[in-house]
């Protein structure tokens, strides 16, 4: 993000990035402080509305003026076959709740990491440095996979919904929808229906933003992030879908 040129530029007083080198990078820290990209803090359904970057207190402990960027090919745990048990790919029954209460995001670093070159010459010390930093799922202390989050944003396999059904009460009227299955656990999207599922982490941002660019990392085809208050009416258009869609509540 060429934004994060201008946050080097303006934290050291001395350091004139080229943007162009800067394209994967998600976050910048120095000091006491880190710049996030927003996509990364806020539900995938309504990140677009805010600031692009965002400031968090905080370090990385370095000394240098630290850029994070993705690994070149993140990955997901492949599905357990002795999970099988927990793969039950029940009815989407009408009803959203958060079944991935305990899902969170972590951040940890790789080995990997490159100096950048910003024209001093002689320092035995770096003073701005490139880091593979690993944005990963974890459930219940079992990692399920690291996450390309910007790169979601690009992909033409995503789709925000945006529910025309204001009225509340309007929105809530519905009945079970043919042909959708519930996703209450990350064995069952992990190994996945044959038709199109529901990802039922309803007010749970992290979960969902996970759900949504895991979904794009894995073998579906489509997926749709419903709004923070999902609506049964708006699932009407998806169901007895043979493809491989997604839909994330």
């Amino acid at each position: 993000m060429k934004s994060f040129a201008c946050l080097a530029w303006f934290e050291s007083g001395e350091f004139d990035i080229a943007p162009n080198g800067l394209g994967d990078v998600f976050a910048l820290a120095n000091g006491d402080s880190i710049y996030v990209a927003s996509a990364f803090l806020s539900d995938p359904a309504v990140y677009r509305s805010k600031a692009p970057i965002s400031r968090v207190f905080g370090n990385v402990g370095r000394p240098e003026l630290t850029l994070m960027i993705p690994p070149s090919h993140p990955r997901l745990a492949e599905p357990d076959l002795r999970s099988w048990k927990l793969i039950n790919h029940c009815p989407f029954d009408g009803t959203f709740q958060n079944g991935f209460a305990s899902t969170s995001l972590h951040l940890t670093f790789t080995d990997f990491e490159m100096p950048l070159d910003v024209g001093a010459r002689g320092l035995r010390d770096r003073q701005v440095v490139l880091l593979e930093s690993l944005v990963s799922i974890d459930d219940r202390g079992r990692k399920v996979g690291d996450l390309d989050i910007l790169s979601m944003f690009d992909s033409e396999r995503l789709t925000i919904e945006i529910c025309p059904h204001m009225n509340e009460h309007e929105a809530q009227e519905g009945s079970p929808v043919d042909g959708l299955v519930s996703l209450d656990c990350w064995d069952e999207f992990l190994d996945p229906p044959r038709s199109a599922g529901v990802f039922r982490a309803t007010g749970n941002w992290q979960a969902r933003l996970s759900a949504a660019a895991a979904g794009i990392q894995a073998a579906w085809k489509r997926v749709l992030v419903l709004p923070e208050s999902p609506c049964v009416r708006c699932l009407q258009n998806y169901k007895n879908m043979d493809e491989s869609l997604l839909l994330v509540a």
